[in-house]
């Protein structure tokens, strides 16, 4: 996902010098190219991808299975250590739906998800505009928003990579959300000061773009740690991408033309959203770590609640 934001403008650029080419706009070019590149790729991935843990093959054919045999062994013997298989194969019930919904204490990932992820909305869509109206030409302000998809990937590794060398998956969400916040707040009060520079606002838009997206998988990390089986796992999956979708949709309504080129207004109300899944996130941490000091106290009795949670 990430990556192809931080390949997209690169393509993109590449794309649009075919513009004028056989009386074709350099934007039909783009929907052209890359309709047919994802309707490609998307056959490819239905062929030739894995099914499953237990059927680790190609759709196409076995022969192509990028596992060994050994690997195949290793694979399905190491899943039923894991986690129960019979109750794998079992489909999601009513039941398990309706316990993931009445699950209180996951709702803050929920909604920090969305708070947050509708602040990268806008990013995506307006910031090469934004690099163009500071003095760059089209071609050369989608190369350059290229830059900040890449360190955004790279940010994403090293959180990503904190995240398991410390299995702090909550304290590693919050620093990177954090960070995200002073991005934006640098952005808010430098921009004004430094507009006439076009290589000052290229940069500041690009550390904004580098951390916008650091806490997004080690927020998806941490909340399948803490499902207890893999239909519950599914389920808030599923519901945790309904509300980044949702996110995103409300996000794109943030930058205004009157509000430009400085989007003060939205950078101000991106602030506020990305401090508030900050302190939305935090509660969810405080959530677990209350949950998990009543275990060590012995304070609750409830079996079905006898389950530690990752901090």
């Amino acid at each position: 996902m990430f990556g192809g934001y931080a390949l997209s403008p690169i393509l993109c650029s590449a794309i649009l010098l075919l513009a004028g080419k056989r009386n074709i706009a350099g934007w039909r070019w783009i929907f052209l190219l890359e309709g047919l590149l994802t309707i490609i790729v998307g056959f490819l991935m239905f062929l030739l991808l894995p099914g499953s843990p237990l059927h680790p093959y190609p759709l196409i054919s076995k022969k192509l299975s990028f596992f060994s045999d050994r690997e195949v062994f290793i694979l399905r013997n190491r899943l039923i250590g894991e986690e129960n298989t019979d109750e794998q194969l079992h489909p999601i019930k009513k039941e398990h739906l309706k316990e993931v919904v009445l699950e209180w204490r996951r709702y803050p990932h929920l909604f920090a998800t969305a708070i947050v992820f509708a602040t990268w909305s806008p990013l995506t869509t307006y910031t090469p505009s934004i690099i163009q109206n500071a003095g760059f030409d089209r071609i050369q302000a989608n190369a350059l928003t290229a830059v900040g998809g890449f360190l955004a990937v790279f940010v994403v590794f090293l959180f990503g990579l904190l995240s398991d060398r410390t299995n702090a998956r909550g304290l590693t969400v919050l620093v990177a959300t954090l960070l995200y916040g002073i991005t934006l707040i640098i952005l808010h009060e430098v921009l004004p000061h430094v507009n006439s520079d076009r290589w000052k606002v290229f940069g500041l838009w690009t550390l904004v773009n580098a951390f916008a997206v650091g806490y997004h998988p080690v927020q998806n990390t941490w909340l399948q740690l803490n499902c207890r089986s893999p239909q519950e796992r599914s389920i808030s999956i599923a519901l945790w991408v309904m509300f980044a979708m949702i996110g995103l949709m409300a996000g794109s309504q943030l930058f205004r033309a009157n509000d430009a080129p400085d989007y003060s207004k939205a950078s101000l109300a991106m602030i506020c959203m990305v401090f508030g899944g900050f302190l939305i996130s935090s509660l969810q941490f405080l959530i677990y770590y209350i949950h998990n000091r009543k275990l060590d106290r012995k304070l609750t009795e409830d079996v079905s609640n006898c389950h530690r949670f990752f901090l």
